[in-house]
């Protein structure tokens, strides 16, 4: 990728002049700019995917509830999900979010895991925050289906 490469010339160019290194951004043209600063987000949707997958795989394999101890590294993921949801399903291009929406509601219309409800409680109530047109109507129907 073009970023990683901008970015570790820049890091060689530091470890070689030290401490009194001096940048010259304004060399950079617009056009070169923009082509670095969109090939830093082109892995967005490839990294959402690959974290969602990891984070259900996480969700799938928490020990029971009654098992977890207050303060165990477990409550702990628990409570900092819904909070490390929130600002990625906020920043995401309505297209990415689409896709975390449908990969979303493919997992909990397709598992049920009681040690983890709670987490995705919150995970689903940031989706309907972000955009709540778009989350109840993929939503609700899933949820009339189950009931």
């Amino acid at each position: 990728m073009l970023a990683m490469q901008w970015i570790t010339g820049e890091l060689e160019k530091m470890e070689q002049e030290g401490a009194g290194v001096e940048f010259n951004y304004a060399a950079l043209d617009d056009k070169e700019e923009e082509m670095i600063l969109a090939s830093s987000t082109a892995g967005l949707a490839e990294f959402v995917t690959s974290f969602m997958g990891r984070v259900f795989t996480l969700l799938e394999n928490l020990p029971d509830a009654t098992r977890i101890r207050s303060g165990s590294p477990e409550e702990n993921i628990v409570n900092t999900l819904p909070a490390a949801f929130m600002p990625l399903l906020s920043s995401l291009s309505p297209e990415l979010y689409d896709m975390a929406l449908n990969k979303i509601v493919d997992f909990v219309s397709s598992h049920v895991i009681h040690q983890s409800r709670d987490a995705m409680a919150f995970i689903c109530n940031c989706l309907c925050k972000v955009n709540p047109e778009k989350a109840l109507a993929k939503f609700v129907p899933v949820l009339v289906r189950a009931i």
